[in-house]
């Protein structure tokens, strides 16, 4: 009717300028207003309001795809034209102001969002009442930017303010109501408060629903937020019906299927696929946003950047980790294009490089992008910001892979103190913190201090989440592995059954979880010489995890690992040959060759080579494993000085105790700079001392290590029970060489004793300790006292380890001995009758 150029067509380009916004089509709606622009330039020059809105909307086009340097420009054009217009004090300005803030938001540069945002705040309250609708928005802005800052009391409150002014104004009936309930259900969420989030959600969906009807886009939104409670609580079918139903919503309300807010659906669907260990699920799910995010944005869009992390974090979990690495490093380089180096965008993809590399055992590379990550958080976000205290704990895990606990718990202690006074001492993360503090004492073999923590976190957990969620079954699990180098077998398996017992009443069948849980009963069993129970969870454990994760995945080959441990302590030598050949394949795959995993694997088959006599074989991994680990951690780490250790008995079986002194002493300095001199792993470094003097036949020596030990072990039964009875026994045995023999019978008396309290009357190792008081008792020409411990040993040994066993051979050879020595000519056929007997 008017034309393309011609002034009337303006509302029309308006129009349709807005209807493109709300389709998600932003370069369509620039080019519209920018005709728009252009007929209004040329009719009213460039100071008019007209002019100032259209820069207004063409800002606002650019914030969604992005461009926040372009609307940056736009709104200080608009900002200009309204200044010279209206002057500072108008409301018009203050929208303005308020654009800016929003720009600033979106750009991550939060400290200058605030004071837009105030500017704004200050304007409306001056020019008109104190509860107005703007300055309620306003209000909500504001918090959140504190939001985002970590600061959810003052987020809390200014939220709070808006909802007050919004009902004084409207009623309970309002849309904006409904906003701010979802709003504060947001706060309540990170605050950990699920219960109450929950609660808020639920007003707003009631209002929501009455205003809008079912099927509005913001429902859909509400669906979502929703199911993010759910997926914490662990409640994923609740969570996927959620998401569905949000999708349901935005596929039936939108004319185009590649809109940005299907995508946001289908990676909230491949959010809990992932959680699920659904990966292929997953992916589907991501590859699909994807590509929506490329036909609707460029190539450098937020919005791609984000879908390439999330398909990152799911290469991440299935164990790809150069693929995982080279889609983070695509994300980042789009992030940097488009925003600031110091934004906390740009710090998200440095932590996930870091943890990518921290896994790899690439730990300079790992630490280097999360203290850039670290950097740039403190920076933007403040030094006592929730997220500042995650990369502190990552860095703390870095930290606990190099073996430099100390360091690691200092991280980690720093992560917790931000933690208690933001979040609150009940918080899910608080509970995170200590579990991980709790691990580091686990890991320096402070077992006391891990429980605590432990148990600290189990406490708040089960506040937080309720007794059937997955943290808690994990909880309880870690407390069974403590309880189980405590030696305290029994409160383990409890344990270990409450965690399972909680996996499986959220119906949890093929789990991850339940596969470390599984693991861990393994373990335990194995320590207890019950293998057959140790081997069906290792199967079970693998199980899963073949089914779960694919065939090269780490995890895989640690289980494989296990089960070669178990194959190697019954002394199926060969099985845990193949076994073991099976997991370091695997770790070649995935860790690359200079891993601290596949040095672990040349040391698992060392031990075999070692139990099989190939001493040279043996020595060359070893070797190899060593100079692995050297690369890794340079010189005085606990992996080393076990290096060292297993190099010193390779020489002690090849009669070179001077090589083997060596090497001994070496892993001693080593424990002894990271421990002290009174940790228990001290004593298994004096042991092999006292080992070594003893085959030098220095038995004063030998006894000053076992008496360095005992002091350590000033109460036995409250370290690691083994400690006590290795000491016990050499004690024992450096008396027997003395020919002390009553002396050593009563220290081989106080092992036992020990080993019983701890194990039982019927266990393996009982029955090996019955060797060294039978030998005495034969030295001493106590041959029927002799016999009936030999039979006893005989006897256990035969129902753990059948009669193919070496150990049981080596058992029916002295009891052979003693009889030629009683002169019994007929000691074949009453060792046959035993045989036979106690089968």
């Amino acid at each position: 009717l008017y034309g393309c150029d011609n002034i009337q067509a303006a509302d029309t380009y308006n129009r349709i300028g807005l209807i493109n916004i709300y389709q998600a089509k932003y370069n369509e709606a620039i080019c519209l207003y920018q005709r728009l622009l252009k007929l209004q330039l040329s009719q009213f020059g460039l100071y008019h309001i007209a002019v100032a809105v259209t820069y207004g909307n063409i800002a606002n086009a650019y914030i969604n795809l992005g461009k926040y340097d372009e609307a940056l420009s736009m709104g200080n054009k608009e900002l200009e034209i309204i200044l010279s217009i209206l002057g500072s004090e108008n409301i018009k300005t203050a929208s303005s102001y308020n654009t800016f803030g929003v720009i600033y938001t979106k750009h991550g540069r939060y400290d200058q969002a605030l004071p837009m945002f105030e500017k704004s705040l200050k304007i409306y309250l001056s020019a008109s009442s104190p509860n107005h609708n703007l300055v309620a928005k306003l209000y909500n802005n504001i918090a959140g930017i504190y939001r985002i800052q970590g600061m959810f009391d003052q987020s809390l409150s200014m939220h709070k303010k808006s909802l007050q002014i919004t009902l004084s104004l409207h009623g309970h009936r309002y849309i904006d109501i409904a906003k701010s309930y979802h709003n504060i259900g947001l706060i309540y969420s990170n605050l950990g408060d699920y219960d109450n989030a929950l609660s808020m959600y639920n007003k707003s969906y009631e209002i929501q629903v009455a205003l809008l009807g079912e099927n509005h886009p913001d429902i859909a939104t509400l669906y979502n937020n929703m199911a993010n409670i759910y997926i914490y609580l662990g409640k994923y079918d609740q969570a996927i019906s959620l998401h569905n139903k949000s999708l349901s919503i935005r596929l039936s309300g939108l004319i185009s299927f590649n809109h940005s807010d299907i995508a946001q659906s289908y990676q909230n669907i491949a959010s809990i696929y992932t959680c699920q260990f659904k990966y292929d699920e997953a992916l589907f799910m991501l590859e699909k946003t994807l590509q929506i995010q490329l036909s609707e944005f460029s190539l450098t869009h937020l919005n791609v950047a984000a879908s390439y992390n999330n398909i990152g974090i799911l290469y991440e979990k299935q164990g790809k980790y150069d693929e995982a690495l080279f889609i983070y490093k695509k994300s980042l380089r789009i992030k940097i294009s488009v925003l600031d180096y110091n934004h906390v965008d740009v710090a998200q993809s440095y932590n996930n490089i870091g943890c990518v590399y921290g896994i790899k055992g690439e730990y300079d590379k790992a630490l280097s992008n999360c203290k850039r990550s670290l950097e740039i958080r403190s920076s933007v976000l403040g030094y006592d910001h929730p997220d500042v205290a995650k990369c502190y704990e990552i860095i703390g895990v870095i930290h606990s892979y190099q073996g430099k606990y100390d360091d690691s718990l200092s991280m980690l202690e720093k992560s917790l103190k931000i933690r208690l006074p933001t979040l609150g001492d009940d918080h899910v993360l608080v509970a995170t913190s200590y579990s991980k503090i709790g691990n580091i004492y686990y890991c320096k073999g402070d077992y006391n201090k891990a429980l605590i923590m432990e148990k600290k976190s189990l406490k708040i957990r089960l506040s937080a989440l309720g007794e059937n969620h997955f943290d808690i079954a994990y909880s309880y699990s870690n407390i069974g592995r403590i309880y189980d180098l405590h030696g305290k077998f029994h409160e383990a398996h409890s344990f270990y059954e409450k965690s399972l017992k909680t996996l499986l009443s959220l119906h949890i069948y093929n789990h991850l979880d339940l596969a470390t849980l599984y693991n861990n009963m393994a373990i335990t069993y194995i320590h207890q010489s019950k293998y057959d129970k140790a081997n069906i969870n290792c199967k079970k454990s693998l199980k899963i995890r073949l089914s779960t994760l694919h065939q090269n995945h780490a995890d895989v080959a640690q289980i494989y690992c296990n089960i070669g441990n178990l194959y190697y302590i019954e002394g199926k030598y060969d099985d845990a040959l193949a076994i073991a050949e099976k997991s370091i394949k695997i770790k070649l795959i995935v860790l690359g060759h200079n891993h601290v995993d596949v040095a672990i694997s040349y040391n698992a088959i060392a031990n075999v080579y070692y139990e099989q006599e190939k001493y040279d074989e043996a020595l060359s991994l070893l070797n190899k494993s060593l100079k692995i680990l050297h690369l890794a951690f340079g010189y005085e780490h606990i992996d080393v000085a076990a290096s060292y250790h297993n190099i010193g008995w390779i020489y002690t079986s090849q009669g070179k105790y001077n090589e083997a002194l060596a090497m001994f002493k070496k892993s001693y300095n080593i424990k002894l700079s990271i421990f002290g001199s009174k940790h228990a792993s001290i004593i298994s470094a004096y042991y092999n001392l006292a080992s070594i003097y003893c085959y030098q036949h220095k038995y004063d020596q030998a006894m000053v290590m076992c008496q360095k030990s005992l002091k350590i072990l000033s109460s036995p039964m409250d370290r690691n029970y083994t400690d006590a009875v290795i000491t016990y026994n050499k004690m024992a045995h450096i008396c027997f060489c003395r020919g002390q023999y009553d002396e050593a019978l009563i220290r081989y008396e106080k092992s036992l004793k020990i080993q019983s309290t701890m194990l039982g009357h019927n266990h393996i190792d009982i029955a090996r300790s019955f060797i060294h008081t039978a030998k005495i008792y034969g030295f001493q020409g106590k041959y029927d006292q002799a016999l009936a411990i030999y039979h006893k040993w005989f006897k256990i040994q035969l129902s753990f380890l059948g009669h193919q066993h070496s150990e049981v051979s080596r058992c029916r050879h002295y009891i052979e001995e003693v009889y030629k020595k009683q002169g019994k000519p007929d000691y074949d056929a009453i060792c046959v009758y035993g045989k036979a007997y106690y089968n």
